[in-house]
């Protein structure tokens, strides 16, 4: 009878903390799951902004002076495709990123001003709630700083345009995730925070050099057309200089040699007159 009961009854032990840890491992892969949704998200939001910026840099490249207005168009787009496919897990919680086509377009193309204003703007019409409110201390500060700050870093070097960049995505997505208890303590947790704070970074980093890389382009591209159009004026100024010296070193030598030969005074004058029309008429030519 025991050696009957015996394989039953340990199964039966076994059971339960099968089902405990099967339970466990099924609540932390739906929890994880929920939380590659952000990942998931941002890297889509992240995708259509790059799509825009690779069109807008192309455009760039090609007119080398993007009109301002047309700048400010296509980081509207930017910003309102993010509003669009933002990620909303919780009441007043929505994950995008807006944040890079503002902070872009405010440092380094000097429409910041306008950027941060438009993102309120359009957050109201989500409704005027805690997330609003949330929206607005973040980036109400922005434009003055953006005014201020937008002239000294254009003048730095390219590299430490790049950190700086990636510097202010970090600081800002920190300061969005510290604020995020305000609308939900429910929306902070560690795989939250590492998602908002690395694709942020990730995307104002591929932005930020990827904006580098067609403004160098562009400067070899002025480079090379003004090294030519100098040395076309320097060609065109030396054949100039030589057309004008041929017929005055001919007229001077002439000259010498009347001088030094005995002539008639009357055919030396109509014969320098003649030299003179001939070298004006070649000059001319």
């Amino acid at each position: 009878m025991f050696l009957h009961k015996g394989p039953a009854l340990t199964d039966s032990l076994l059971d339960a903390p099968c089902a405990g840890i099967k339970s466990l491992l099924n609540n932390f892969a739906l929890g994880w799951c929920n939380k590659v949704e952000v990942i998931k998200h941002l890297l889509f939001n992240l995708s259509l902004l790059l799509v825009l910026l690779f069109f807008y840099l192309i455009w760039l490249e090609r007119i080398r002076e993007m009109p301002k207005w047309i700048t400010l168009a296509s980081f509207l787009l930017s910003i309102i495709l993010c509003f669009l496919f933002s990620y909303q897990p919780i009441p007043h919680v929505s994950y995008d990123l807006r944040l890079i086509p503002v902070l872009i377009g405010g440092i380094y193309f000097g429409i910041g001003p306008l950027l941060p204003i438009i993102v309120i703007i359009i957050r109201a019409f989500y409704g005027i709630d805690i997330g609003f409110f949330t929206n607005l201390t973040i980036y109400g500060s922005l434009p003055l700083l953006f005014l201020k700050f937008h002239p000294w870093f254009i003048s730095q070097h390219p590299k430490k345009r790049i950190t700086l960049s990636v510097f202010f995505a970090i600081s800002l997505s920190f300061i969005t995730v510290l604020l995020l208890p305000l609308v939900n303590w429910a929306s902070l947790d560690f795989e939250t925070l590492f998602a908002y704070l690395f694709v942020p970074s990730l995307g104002a980093f591929i932005f930020s050099y990827s904006v580098e890389i067609s403004l160098k382009n562009i400067r070899l591209y002025n480079r090379v057309i003004d090294t030519e159009r100098t040395i076309a004026l320097e060609k065109m100024g030396a054949a100039i200089a030589h057309e004008i010296r041929n017929p005055l070193t001919t007229a001077m030598g002439f000259v010498q040699l009347l001088q030094e030969t005995e002539v008639d005074k009357t055919k030396s004058k109509q014969y320098l007159y003649g030299k003179a029309r001939i070298g004006c008429c070649r000059v001319n030519y």
